[in-house]
This record gives C-alpha cells, structure tokens and sequence, in this order.
C-alpha cells in the first residue's frame, strides 16, 4: 500500500444533491530504527550529529531525539544535533513516533588542552603515504581533528591525517 490522504465523498441517492465527505489518511509506520554509531567520544563544547535511519523508506513515522542526561550532553529533539557539556557519559534515544527506539553511548571528555603528533617533519617519495597520528592529554577527547595541507598540490591529506607526496 501507499502512504496518502484521500477525500472520501458520500452523496445522497434521491436527487437531493446532500453530500459530505470524510478525509482517510493511511500511514507506513516505522519498522526498524537504525543508528550509524553506537558509540561516540566528543570534547566539551564539541557537536556531533546522530543520524537515525528508519525503514521503511515510505514510513510517516517521525524520530525524536531525548538525552538521559542534559547536564552531560543535550540534544537537538528533531534535529539529533547532540552538544558535550561536561565531562561524563550518557545515552541519546532516537524514537520513532511508534515507539521503535535505539541508543547511542556518549561520552563527553574534557576539551584537550594541546595536540601533539609523532613526527614533527617526515620526506616521502612521491606516490608514498603516511599516517600523521596524533596524541591528546589523558582523559579529553575532540571530534573534530582537521587535517590541512599549505600545498595540496604537492602533499594531500585525508580527513584521518593519510599525507601522500603528489610531486
């Protein structure tokens, strides 16, 4: 069946042109709920988007994003748009609006006080790769590292720190 709404019309048979209508809405409720990660470590301050899938693909079923605990991270209720507040750990429920319901574990570290990484200088031939890693304090946590090259021509970098000589 299809998802809609429709405009039934009832008429009165004897030429009495009486007549109403009644309005029909058929729903796809929601099957399955799915979350792509059920784990995420942010920082204080730092934002993450939780990203619920619902099934099937035609479903009128809306999802609801809640917090266990707003002191530790809130959350956006229709956006799942989820904040670090201090440091600890909670769950955020995404809901379907018949009740199918999935979590993902939070935990929200302190913002790192400096980054360091490996090697400070590293020669590459071209066509070889590297894996710039990086090292934060102990218990604090960022979710958004960014990687960026003074010449992308010459070396480019990945979202995850893979360096590779172009020239």
């Amino acid at each position: 069946y299809k998802p809609g709404t429709v405009i039934i019309t009832v008429t009165a048979d004897d030429n009495s042109r009486i007549k109403t209508t009644c309005k029909v809405t058929v729903t796809a409720p929601a099957t399955n709920i799915k979350l792509t990660k059920s784990k995420v470590t942010i920082g204080v301050g730092e934002t993450y988007q939780v990203k619920a899938k619902v099934s099937p693909t035609n479903t009128t079923d809306k999802v609801t994003f809640t917090t266990r605990n707003k002191k530790i991270a809130t959350v956006g209720k229709t956006s799942g748009k989820v904040k670090g507040k201090k440091a600890g750990t909670t769950y955020i429920y995404a809901q379907t609006s018949n009740g199918l319901s999935k979590r993902i574990k939070v935990v929200v570290r302190k913002k790192p006080s400096y980054i360091k990484i490996k090697q400070k200088a590293k020669t590459l031939k071209k066509g070889k790769s590297y894996r710039i890693k990086v090292t934060l304090p102990k218990r604090s946590a960022s979710y958004k590292i960014t990687f960026k090259s003074s010449k992308p021509k010459v070396v480019s970098v990945n979202s995850s720190g893979k360096i590779k000589a172009r020239k």
